[in-house]
């Protein structure tokens, strides 16, 4: 769990655009094994590309601490896997980050990254579950979001 935690916070201490560390630790709490917690310096209302990547980096880094220290990937690192893909994806869907597709948005549920102007998570209508936007126009399934997290452009 430390080489873990450690990737993170290396990663996120060389990431010129990253949030600063504000704290690590390996004592487990509830379902995590350990934390890397970072603070913004000040309110973010827009967030860009870079950015976003360089969290994506930030969530990958721990696996890359694993394989570095350890020699091998362990499960310790399955929700940063689901953040880092929920985000990926949220990219190319939502905000149009994709360079295959371009600057076209099919949004999940309306709101930025999913979340209504107040904040709070929107509930989709009826017809947003039956109709399917992102199949029509989409490459292979999660292709995208995928490039986006191995770094393959």
């Amino acid at each position: 769990m430390a080489a873990h935690q450690a990737g993170h916070a290396i990663v996120a201490a060389l990431s010129a655009l990253t949030d600063p560390l504000a704290r690590v630790t390996i004592l487990p709490s509830g379902p995590a094994l350990g934390a890397t917690e970072q603070l913004p310096v000040d309110d973010r209302h827009l967030y860009s590309e870079t950015y976003l990547q360089s969290l994506l980096t930030v969530r990958l880094g721990g696996r890359a601490g694993e394989m570095v220290g350890i020699g091998e990937a362990s499960g310790g690192g399955a929700d940063d896997l689901a953040k880092a893909d929920d985000l990926a994806t949220r990219m190319v869907r939502e905000l149009g980050l994709s360079p295959h597709l371009g600057p076209i948005g099919y949004p999940a549920g309306g709101g930025f990254l999913g979340q209504s102007f107040a904040g709070r998570p929107r509930k989709r209508c009826r017809a947003n579950r039956s109709t399917s936007f992102w199949a029509a126009t989409a490459p292979p399934p999660g292709e995208d979001p995928r490039l986006l997290l191995t770094g393959r452009r």
